[in-house]
C-alpha cells in the first residue's frame, strides 16, 4: 500500500476535469487542455500562490507543452472560468 503522510500533493477539482472532457472533443486538444491544468496545479503548489515570472516558460518547463500553445490554452481555461489572467504591465508577469 501506498503511504502518502508527508507527501506533497497538488489538488485538483474533478469538477474542472470533467468540465475540460466535455467541452475538449477533439482528443489532441483535450489532452493538452488536461496536461496544462494539470501543471498549473503542481506549479500553484509548488509556488506557493506566488506570482509565475516567465510564466510561459516556467509551463513549458514543467508540462512538455509548446510555448505557442500555453497562452492560447490559458484563454481557453480563463473563458471557461477556471482561471483568471492578471498581466502586471510593469513587470510583464501574470498572477
Amino acid at each position: 500500500m501506498r503511504t502518502i503522510r508527508n507527501q506533497p500533493f497538488c489538488w485538483q477539482e474533478k469538477k474542472i476535469n470533467r468540465l475540460i472532457r466535455k467541452r475538449f472533443l477533439n482528443k489532441s486538444e483535450r489532452s493538452k487542455m488536461l496536461l496544462l491544468y494539470a501543471t498549473l496545479s503542481e506549479i500553484d503548489n509548488d509556488f506557493n500562490s506566488k506570482d509565475i515570472k516567465y510564466y510561459t516558460k516556467t509551463i513549458s518547463t514543467y508540462s512538455g507543452l509548446s510555448r505557442e500553445f500555453i497562452p492560447t490554452g490559458l484563454k481557453k481555461l480563463e473563458a471557461l472560468n477556471i482561471l483568471k489572467l492578471v498581466l502586471d504591465r510593469e513587470s510583464g508577469i501574470y498572477a
